[in-house]
């Protein structure tokens, strides 16, 4: 291994800057890093009409296939499984002695089908998975028949999403909700329905509320710029995260983000958020799918000012001990130990070809 230790970071979302470029910038190692940022980005027609880079990806494995053969990098870090599947396969053999973190491995529909054939055969490359709840570990573990000792759980760790909101742009109170991964949006508009003297202001993608008939008291926000977005959720008495099932692992950043913000949150019980929401803690639980539960809940936090504000208070708490930049900052200064004690890598590979 060189003195410096040469890190490719790879990922395919966000139109902006990488991810972990404000990691490079911010992180203060002991040792001397040289970082090598590849995004690939929608490249031809095809890519902008399928709206995912097939081709840019395509180049950018082949990119960092070649820098492998010639021994220029050391540590491949891939966001998102499916850049990491991509990823995975694209660079074969040529991975040599480099190490392959697959960080934010986090599903929103599981891949079935030869898709599923496909990412198992990919990510029997990968030599660590990072994900953000200990129910990830098992699931994807079990279903790609990958050991789970290759799996290993870190909370979600980011800034706060603005410093300084932009002025109110709803002037009535309102309870929000944001996202568009896995949520249940026809039970929180069935809840509004019946809340028809509260104002839910919707953030969302376009096709996130396609054939449902909204009630009035809804007011939808798409494509939006993130300041005004995350502006909008300042604002707000509350904040509503409705999941489509108990087992959901999403909703993270919305989550993490709204706690930064220190909102009350209504969220849908789910394992796949049970290291961030404690009911009555951080925030309050609602069985899924239950309307009558979520408006209860609704109506007892814009009723009890102070709960709301504790439930705030706690969430914003939690976020900053817990879920800032920092907690992923000391999380790849401690991988980065155990990637230079060469008796670790060893241990750390060794289960290549290890299965459940």
């Amino acid at each position: 291994m060189q003195n410096t230790l040469q890190i490719a970071c790879v990922s395919d979302r966000g139109t902006a800057d990488p991810p972990w470029v404000w990691l490079k910038d911010k992180l203060n190692y002991k040792r001397a890093l040289n970082w090598h940022f590849f995004q690939p980005s929608l490249t031809g027609p095809l890519d902008r009409f399928l709206g995912y880079p097939l081709l840019g990806r395509l180049l950018v494995g082949l990119r960092l296939r070649a820098a492998l053969r010639r021994g220029e990098i050391d540590l491949i870090v891939s966001h998102f499984p499916h850049c990491t599947a991509w990823m995975a396969l694209l660079i074969g053999e040529a991975k040599g002695k480099a190490f392959h973190l697959a960080f934010a491995f986090n599903f929103t529909n599981l891949p079935v089908g030869l898709k599923r054939l496909q990412m198992k055969r990919a990510f029997k490359r990968i030599d660590r998975f990072i994900v953000f709840t200990d129910m990830e570990r098992k699931l994807y573990s079990e279903y790609f028949a990958i050991s789970v000792e290759k799996f290993e759980r870190i909370l979600l760790g980011m800034a706060r999403p603005i410093d300084l909101p932009g002025p109110r742009s709803v002037e009535t109170p309102y309870v929000v909700s944001m996202g568009g991964e896995a949520r249940d949006y026809p039970t929180l508009v069935e809840t509004a329905r019946l809340m028809k003297d509260t104002i839910f202001v919707l953030i969302v993608r376009p096709a996130s509320l396609s054939d449902l008939e909204l009630p009035s008291n809804i007011q939808v926000f798409t494509n939006i710029p993130w300041d005004d977005a995350w502006s909008l959720v300042y604002h707000a008495a509350l904040a509503v995260i409705p999941l489509r099932n108990a087992t959901t692992p999403n909703g993270h950043t919305t989550l993490v983000c709204g706690m930064h913000l220190g909102k009350a949150h209504v969220v849908t019980e789910s394992s796949g958020l049970a290291e961030y929401v404690i009911h009555n803690q951080t925030a309050f639980t609602v069985p899924k799918g239950d309307v009558v539960a979520m408006q209860k809940a609704i109506n007892l936090l814009l009723s009890d000012i102070d709960l709301a504000a504790r439930l705030g208070d706690a969430a914003k708490l939690f976020a900053k001990n817990k879920c800032s930049e920092q907690t992923t900052l000391d999380f790849f200064s401690g991988f980065l130990d155990r990637f230079f004690r060469k008796d670790c890598v060893a241990r750390l590979k060794k289960s290549d070809a290890q299965t459940v």
